[in-house]
């Protein structure tokens, strides 16, 4: 069992960020949304975001290269990052292992692999 973490979803393609992120909400979390490498950015400056999903593929960067540049801002050193892409490739994966991505997914993400996931990266309660 996990307790509730924030966690920012960033992904060009709004509707699969807005369904993620739905789907984040059921589980209990607080969730924002972004679309791009600025707009994450900003928001996580403000949002404070324990866990960070990150697409890889962005308009205006690299997920690779977003995810050190969040773990750089005040507070966030310890971001969980997870990339959830399309890109099922060895290069990237190394390449996002090499960045600090705790774990890396491909799309499409069932709620099975979801709830694994979240089993994996977000905060457990401890019970006495």
């Amino acid at each position: 069992m996990t307790r509730p973490d924030r966690i920012l979803v960033v992904d060009d393609n709004e509707l699969a960020a807005e369904l993620l992120a739905e789907l984040l909400l059921m589980c209990g979390h607080a969730v924002r949304t972004a679309n791009d490498a600025a707009s994450a950015r900003d928001l996580a400056r403000e949002f404070q975001p324990q866990v960070a999903i990150l697409d890889l593929w962005l308009p205006d960067t690299h997920g690779c290269e977003l995810g050190p540049q969040l773990r750089a801002l005040p507070g966030l050193e310890a971001l969980t990052l997870v990339a959830l892409t399309g890109d099922s490739s060895m290069s990237t994966r190394r390449w996002a292992s090499a960045s600090g991505f705790a774990e890396y997914v491909t799309k499409p993400l069932s709620p099975t692999r979801l709830d694994e996931l979240l089993g994996r990266v977000c905060t457990p309660v401890w019970k006495h």
